[in-house]
């Protein structure tokens, strides 16, 4: 394998409708991860359909999220005991 190939990467692609549905729909085909949180608006939207790449499930998580920043930036807390996702809004003492 050539040094400067790639490493292994996951794809997703998103389907315009709901950012919620979309992230449900990363975490049924991607991960272990049965739970979705969801303490955002529910009017985020993806527009446009749209291949993402990344080394797992996570990196595509934040590639995903990471544009929406209005009202408030976007948040997502992975607990990997219980295998739930939770997006969200940072606390004030939380960083981002």
């Amino acid at each position: 394998m050539a040094e400067d190939s790639e490493p292994d990467q996951i794809s997703f692609m998103l389907f315009p409708g709901s950012l919620e549905s979309n992230v449900m729909k990363l975490l049924e085909q991607h991960s272990s991860y049965q739970l979705l949180l969801w303490h955002v608006s529910k009017k985020y939207q993806v527009v446009v359909p749209a291949k993402v790449m990344g080394r797992d499930v996570f990196h595509i998580l934040d590639q995903m999220i990471s544009p929406y920043t209005l009202p408030k930036n976007v948040m997502v807390s992975v607990f990997t005991k219980n295998k739930v996702v939770r997006v969200h809004y940072p606390q004030r003492n939380e960083k981002f």
